[in-house]
Parts: C-alpha cells; structure tokens; sequence
C-alpha cells in the first residue's frame, strides 16, 4: 500500500498584518523577515511574493526577508502598504498579509525659514 501526501493546506501567516518603521535615507539590508507556516506533511514554504506592484521593495523567494531597493524619501510618500502572499512547494498560495511601512522624516535641528541677523542694544539707567 503507497500513500501519498496530500497538499491540503495553504501556508498560514502568524498575523493579518504587521507595521514596520524606517527612516528617511536609511539603507537596510533585513526591514523585516516575514514568515509563514504550511500545516501539510513537510511544512514547507517556497515563495514569498510581492503582490503590490510598483513598490520600491523587494522579497527573497527563500528567506521572506523584506528591503527597500533604494533609499526612501518621506516627501515622495509616508508611507507604504504591501501585500505579501506565502506559496508552498505546490502552489497553494497563502491569503494576503498587509504589510505597511511607515517612512520617518529625519529630525532637523537648527533654524527654518528665513532667518535674519538682529542686532540689540542694551540699556542701562
């Protein structure tokens, strides 16, 4: 008698969705590694894939590790929202995770704006 392993089970995600901060200009290697998990006989997840298109983001297929491919500007969007799916060894393809990225605008310290030079003058009695 053979029995063969059925796929019954698409990958499931830990969470509906997570939030991960980054600020302006920072160059980061791992934002964050997503992961999900498949209930069939090896529980394994081949694909991790990018659904939102025209993202400044990428994923590795194997890792689930999330970066942006460039540096991100907060005057160009505050933010971002992806959507990930998790596909197993046969093809059956997780439900979405929301993915949201929030860009922090760098602290600037110093004047704004116009600043003028004013001169005082003390006076005594």
């Amino acid at each position: 008698m053979d029995v063969d392993d059925v796929n019954e089970f698409a990958p499931e995600w830990p969470s509906e969705s997570i939030k991960a901060v980054l600020k302006e200009g920072e160059v980061v290697e791992d934002l964050v590694t997503l992961s999900a998990t498949d209930r069939d006989g090896t529980g394994r997840v081949c694909r991790y894939t990018i659904e939102t298109e025209n993202q400044p983001f990428e994923i590795s297929d194997a890792t689930g590790v999330l970066k942006p491919v460039r540096p991100l500007n907060y005057s160009e969007s505050h933010s971002y929202v992806l959507s990930v799916v998790a596909e197993d060894c046969q093809g059956l393809k997780s439900a979405p995770m929301l993915i949201v990225v929030e860009v922090q605008r760098p602290c600037n310290t110093g004047w704004t704006g116009n600043v003028r030079r004013r001169s005082f003058s003390v006076l005594t009695c």
